[in-house]
């Protein structure tokens, strides 16, 4: 006998989903379950993807304009010595970091789809 596994309102994860929850049945192996974990990371690659690459894009703007400052005598404008200029740079990277402990927060209380989409 084939083992299965259901997913469907019943399990914790798709009852925050909401009313239009439906119940998948995947099966233990076989070519039905690739096709439906294939299916699964396509839906996770084109959702996740683009939001990545915006932050990837962000970071390289930061990074790419403090130099561009810096070469411009940001240092002399803003007094900075020694490694104070690293120093604010650093706060480029915490903000993002940061940035990500309300959003495990807000992934707590709904769905991927909601925050990503």
């Amino acid at each position: 006998m084939e083992e299965k596994t259901t997913i469907g309102p019943s399990d914790s994860l798709a009852s925050e989903a909401g009313k239009n929850s439906e119940v998948v049945v995947v099966p233990a192996s076989g070519p039905e379950r690739e096709a439906i974990v294939k299916r699964l990371k396509l839906k996770l690659d084109l959702r996740l993807v683009p939001y990545l690459a915006l932050l990837y894009l962000f970071n390289a703007l930061d990074r790419g304009n403090i130099g561009n400052a810096r070469l411009a005598g940001l240092e002399a404008g803003t007094k900075l010595s020694g490694n104070d200029f690293y120093n604010a740079l650093s706060f480029f990277y915490f903000g993002y970091t940061i940035s990500q402990i309300p959003n495990m927060f807000i992934l707590k209380r709904v769905t991927p789809s909601v925050l990503v989409g």
